[in-house]
């Protein structure tokens, strides 16, 4: 029996975004609700939302920068009157968030004022009651939903013809280019985990929006897709880490991960829990070689030596202008 899928959002803002997940469900064995075929009914329209609501059996709720229409009795939006109904009725719910900092968003398409407010609360109860995830873009989101979707839809036969490791390969030859384009994506590789795991500094953890101490690091060796990868580390917060954890010696392992940019170096991406410094030798500029060594020197030359070393020691870093990472979300 096919399933219902219902999409919550505003539209005005939205409707590319509606438009790409509603032809990315026409590629799976279900029936798509939401307000493009709602038509002319006799029913209020919180009453042919609700009915939608529940008639479906997934619930798709997409929050972007504006509240919407309000309902003028719960003076509540109408994406969250449909949010509240699916929370009732125990349906299936995957919450998508924009990525404010990444995202384009054009001005007219923001709320301000106590508007702007009611939708950070909401937003805010969406993060505590649910695993969230962000958007950038129509192509971010429809990735992203895709891969939720494949556990627990079945695809129609087109769609099973696509091959993950493929499109991935894609995925990452454009990352490499265009990294803050596809920042954000997740694709879908095989990887064999090097060495042991590290505990992220707190740079690198305020960077991927982590508390420190709750996020480690390892290098990988990429086995799928084949291509010459330039990610240095796969990132592995608190709420995946069981995955790290029961991992076999040299197991190879297929995992959902996101592509992440900084545009800044992190300097150290391991955490240090106490004080440490990295130092060089190198040669002293000023070294005076007419000053006598330990092989050769009096009483009166002892200081002059201290003063006069062949080799000093520096702290030295180098900064690069980038890093690629690499976010793991899930196991295959």
């Amino acid at each position: 029996m096919k399933k219902n899928v219902f999409i919550s959002s505003t539209f005005i803002d939205l409707e590319e975004y509606r438009k790409e997940i509603w032809q990315l469900l026409s590629q799976y064995d279900v029936n798509v609700l939401g307000m493009e075929q709602f038509g002319a009914r006799k029913e209020t329209p919180l009453e042919t939302c609700i009915n939608e609501v529940k008639r479906s059996d997934i619930y798709v709720g997409i929050i972007a920068q504006r509240l919407g229409s309000i309902e003028p009795n719960s003076t509540k939006s109408y994406t969250q009157l449909e949010y509240e109904k699916a929370v009732e009725l125990d349906k299936e719910i995957l919450i998508y968030l924009i990525d404010e900092k990444n995202a384009l968003v054009n001005p007219i398409h923001i709320d301000y004022g106590y508007k702007h407010e009611q939708l950070n609360n909401f937003k805010e109860l969406l993060k505590e009651k649910h695993t969230v995830d962000s958007f950038r873009d129509p192509q971010d989101i429809v990735g992203k939903i895709k891969n939720r979707l494949s556990s627990i839809l079945t695809e129609t036969q087109s769609a099973q013809n696509d091959d993950p490791m493929k499109t991935s390969m894609h995925l990452l030859e454009k990352f490499h280019l265009l990294p803050q384009k596809y920042n954000n994506r997740e694709v879908h590789l095989k990887v064999k985990l090097l060495n042991n795991a590290f505990p992220l500094s707190k740079q690198a953890c305020k960077f991927l929006g982590y508390k420190f101490g709750e996020a480690m690091g390892v290098s990988f060796k990429l086995i799928e897709p084949s291509i010459d990868c330039k990610i240095e580390y796969l990132i592995i917060n608190e709420d995946v880490s069981s995955i790290y954890f029961d991992m076999k010696d040299d197991e190879e392992i297929e995992i959902i991960a996101r592509l992440l940019f900084s545009t800044e170096r992190i300097s150290n991406i391991k955490a240090k829990f106490s004080d440490s410094s990295y130092t060089i030798k190198r040669e002293n500029p000023d070294y005076n070689p007419n000053i006598p060594d330990w092989n050769s020197f009096s009483s009166k030359s002892l200081i002059d030596m201290y003063d006069n070393p062949k080799f000093i020691t520096e702290t030295k870093y180098i900064d690069g202008d980038s890093m690629l990472l690499l976010g793991l979300s899930r196991k295959v």
